[in-house]
């Protein structure tokens, strides 16, 4: 069995996978996680989505995570969105999970305050303060973070190397689309 991740760009899946990695990382035998990328559109068309879970489950026995972020719009409406795909998915017979990722990968990482210390190389305590799934644009609170301590965030790199360091503990504390992540990777 193994995990096969949808998401809507690369550097975003491989960083999710990462993450993945990390809290499968528990378990005995800890399944092998694959990242594809679609565009958002073929996650929200059903006849696309379905050719792309039937390409993965025809090679071996996968449980599917397809990861959406929701960027800016209430996650609720985002779900909405995905029912056609979702009964048209029901048709497969595979364990697929449709995640929406509140509001982007960028909220999950900027849960974990240590591993931005690590990255940025401060003994400088960093505070991010309130619930980062109410911040739409998570990427900009990562900016202005590595702004602070004289660095330029970059999305294709610094993602990366943050998930590397993360603690998957620190981001289910702030995140709850993190925490429906752990559940749907765990069970």
């Amino acid at each position: 069995m193994r995990i096969v991740l949808f998401t809507e760009d690369d550097t975003t899946g491989k960083a999710i996978r990462i993450l993945a990695q990390k809290v499968l990382a528990e378990k005995s035998k800890p399944p092998k996680v694959i990242q594809r990328w679609m565009r958002q559109g073929h996650i929200f068309n059903p006849k696309n989505i379905v050719l792309f879970i039937n390409n993965e489950i025809q090679k071996e026995k996968s449980k599917i995570v397809i990861c959406v972020d929701s960027e800016c719009t209430d996650p609720g409406i985002v779900e909405r969105n995905l029912e056609l795909c979702k009964k048209a998915v029901k048709s497969l017979q595979v364990a697929a999970y449709f995640l929406v990722v509140v509001h982007a990968l960028e909220t999950w990482l900027a849960a974990d305050e240590e591993a931005l210390r690590m990255i940025l190389k401060t003994k400088k305590e960093i505070k991010i303060p309130g619930n980062l799934e109410n911040e739409c644009r998570p990427g900009n609170i990562l900016q202005e973070i590595f702004h602070k301590h004289g660095r330029k965030f970059i999305k294709s790199k610094d993602d990366l190397v943050i998930a590397e360091l993360a603690n998957p503990a620190q981001i289910a504390k702030r995140c709850g689309s993190f925490r429906k992540f752990q559940q749907i990777l765990l069970n």
